[in-house]
């Protein structure tokens, strides 16, 4: 059985666990992320049948790496393959082993990885033959930091982190940096301390625009946008005061899945409805009606008419702005989605983590040229 199966939920919020990009260092021993041959893995060799795809990362429709190991917490030797062509070829990419059970980003150049539990961050800027270690600036001593939700946005790096102090509330905060950084530090004003449960939030972007929405499950939550990524605004809120927002940026206005908490319904199923605006700093509007699903694991929009959603058991799209909803792919047994991403305005990919009827691990990438109407498997490595 995966064993992430059990983690769906937590690795929804947390499966954006990266780092940015860094000029390379002569030598990095911080953080455990140490350079040289001995701790980089050999250049060739497909995954062993035995390894899951643990993330994926897509800058364009045709240039995307797939990451597979062990599992979460399992060690082992990472296997990091990048493409150029949309999958019909691979290349196995070295990488330290303290990265086997992480997540990977591509963006500015650089591949950014980080691993599970967030105590090692790593970038190489030489596809793999150097790799060197980034940090979180300001974090006061005693206290914890989860970095997640990295994104690249017109030559800067954004990440959510999670502060958790050994006494007093827990924050969340937006950490920021120039590509070229080897450390992020937090922007001024972009934060939440939670008044009750950890405290959430949403990063997204596309060119130089970013939003970001942070709340803490107690009907507080405030929204931000940006077009060049450095000055942020205020705006109305995506969703009602009763739910969460996760804003998606389409390819021309904006889109918000708006939930209930997760199994406010029942166990394992959400109240959703799609909120969309025309412009960024607009007020939101109902793009249709409520639906229910599984709990969400992504959600997508690349118009304001076509989205993409995945939960544990279904890859679902709409094309009619969220009034129907098609089930597009079924996974049976229950499956984890490290990835759903649209690098462009037709091009898509989602990468999923199931097991298949044999009770075997099997990994699917998937990918959609029109939109998120069609989606066929994509050759792994």
């Amino acid at each position: 059985m995966n064993s992430r199966r059990g983690l769906v939920t937590a690795a929804a919020v947390a499966g954006g666990l990266l780092v940015l990009a860094t000029p390379a260092l002569a030598a990095v021993r911080t953080a455990g992320v140490r350079e040289g041959a001995s701790h980089l893995t050999a250049a060739a060799t497909a995954p062993p049948s035995t390894y899951e795809p643990l993330s994926a990362s897509w800058p364009s429709p045709k240039s995307g790496l797939v990451l597979f190991g062990k599992g979460y917490d399992l060690g082992g030797t990472p296997y990091l393959f990048r493409t150029a062509n949309a999958g019909r070829t691979w290349n196995r990419i070295a990488m330290p082993t303290a990265m086997a059970d992480g997540t990977v980003y591509e963006g500015a150049g650089d591949i950014l990885a980080a691993n599970w539990n967030d105590t090692r961050f790593a970038v190489t800027r030489d596809q793999g033959r150097r790799w060197s270690a980034v940090h979180l600036a300001r974090v006061p001593a005693g206290t914890s930091a989860v970095a997640y939700n990295i994104t690249f946005a017109d030559g800067r790096v954004y990440a959510l982190v999670q502060l958790h102090p050994k006494s007093g509330p827990n924050a969340l905060k937006v950490y920021s940096a120039a590509a070229s950084a080897n450390t992020l530090a937090p922007m001024r004003g972009l934060s939440m301390a939670a008044t009750g449960p950890l405290p959430y939030g949403d990063l997204t972007a596309r060119g130089g625009t970013v939003q970001v929405v942070l709340g803490d499950m107690s009907s507080t939550e405030r929204y931000w946008y940006s077009r060049d990524g450095v000055h942020f605004r205020t705006a109305p809120r995506p969703c009602p005061v009763d739910r969460l927002a996760s804003p998606v940026e389409t390819f021309g206005g904006v889109a918000a899945l708006c939930s209930d908490a997760p199994a406010a319904v029942n166990p394992g199923v959400t109240d959703m409805r799609v909120w969309e605006t025309g412009h960024l700093g607009g007020t939101f509007h109902p793009a249709g009606p409520t639906f229910i699903s599984g709990d969400p694991q992504s959600f997508a929009a690349v118009s304001a008419e076509k989205m993409t959603l995945v939960n544990q058991f279904q890859l679902l799209g709409t094309s009619d702005a969220a009034k129907t909803w098609t089930v597009k792919k079924t996974e049976p047994n229950g499956a984890f989605w490290p990835y759903l991403a649209f690098p462009s305005a037709t091009t898509g990919f989602a990468l999923t983590d199931t097991v298949n009827s044999a009770g075997h691990n099997e990994g699917i990438l998937y990918r959609t040229t029109d939109g998120g109407h069609t989606w066929k498997a994509v050759s792994l490595p």
